[in-house]
Formats: C-alpha cells, sequence, structure tokens
C-alpha cells in the first residue's frame, strides 16, 4: 500500500489530469487502509505514507490519527530509524496543519533525545530543512543538527545536502 502511494504521489506532477479520479482517491483509501489495518503497517509504510501526503498536499484526518497514535506507544518511538524520523518530520513540515500534531511534536524531542552524530549527512540536510519550518518546535533541535554538520566541517556531504543546509541555515537566521 505505502509503495502504491508513493507512486501515485510520484506521478502527482507528472500526470495533472489523473489527480481528482485516480490519484487522489488512491491516496484516501491508502489512509483509509492504514486506518483499518493499522497493524500491518510498519513504521516505515506509515513514514512513507505520510510523505506521499506532504508531496501531494492532501490532508487525510484518517492517516493523521494513525500517525498520532503511533506515537501514542512511547516504546514504539524508540524504534523508529533516523530515516523514518526524517520522514515524518519533511512531512509534517510540508502540511502545515501536521507541525503541531502530536506525531510531529513527539518526533522533535526523539531528535533532541538522540546524540546528532547518529544521523547520516542527508539526515542532517532532511532534518534542518524540515524543522526550519517547523517554527519554534524546531528550533532547539534545529540548532544541535546545525552544530553537528559544522562540526563535520560538511566533510561527507553530497553538494546538494550542503546547498539544503545552508538553505535551512539562511532560512533560520532570517
Amino acid at each position: 500500500v505505502a509503495m502504491v502511494a508513493g507512486a501515485a504521489s510520484a506521478s502527482w506532477s507528472m500526470l495533472p489530469h489523473c489527480r481528482g479520479n485516480i490519484l487522489q482517491p488512491l491516496l484516501i483509501d491508502s489512509a483509509s487502509a492504514a486506518r483499518f489495518r493499522r497493524s500491518e503497517f510498519s513504521v516505515r509504510d506509515l513514514a512513507l505514507l505520510a510523505g506521499a501526503f506532504a508531496k501531494t498536499g492532501i490532508v487525510s484526518e484518517d492517516l493523521v490519527g494513525v500517525l498520532n497514535d503511533r506515537t501514542q506507544d512511547l516504546e514504539r518511538i524508540n524504534d523508529l530509524s533516523n530515516r523514518d524520523i526524517c520522514y515524518f518530520l519533511w512531512a509534517a513540515s510540508q502540511v502545515e496543519s501536521w507541525s503541531e500534531e502530536p506525531f510531529a511534536v513527539a518526533n522533535v524531542l526523539e531528535v533532541l533525545r538522540r546524540d546528532p552524530s547518529s544521523f547520516s549527512s542527508h539526515d542532517l540536510s532532511t532534518l534542518a530543512q524540515a524543522l526550519v519550518r517547523m517554527g519554534d518546535l524546531g528550533h532547539a533541535p534545529l540548532e544541535r543538527v546545525l552544530d553537528e554538520a559544522f562540526r563535520r566541517q560538511l566533510l561527507g556531504f553530497a553538494p546538494r545536502d550542503r546547498a539544503q543546509l545552508l538553505a535551512a541555515l539562511a532560512r533560520a537566521g532570517s
């Protein structure tokens, strides 16, 4: 289901004539599947679903409810990979109404709890990009992410990741 939702979101910009009658209903159905069969969805599946919805700008209360419910289980938040946290926060930063949802807050707190050196260069770049868009909620973890990136002196960062990190830094300073 998550892969199909990802394909639908990837097709979104290329097939505008299919948005209303094919792609959007497919995404809404995938959120409903997550709601009614949540035990069959891994954290990665939910992260990918959140990303698919964020890419299209579609808001689904079903999906937000599932994401919020999953974060209520504090043991599961520890099971999140760094990449999953990045997906969730990137999605929360793209959909304005998601940035203060419990799942977003829990992921921000998890970034604060984790050692920033455990994140890959790409993950630090993605986090910086997401956290700068989250306003006050993202301020403290953004400082830690930027400190870690500059501690590494941007070594090992791909050019695109460097550009995204510097853009986040510029946006944070304005």
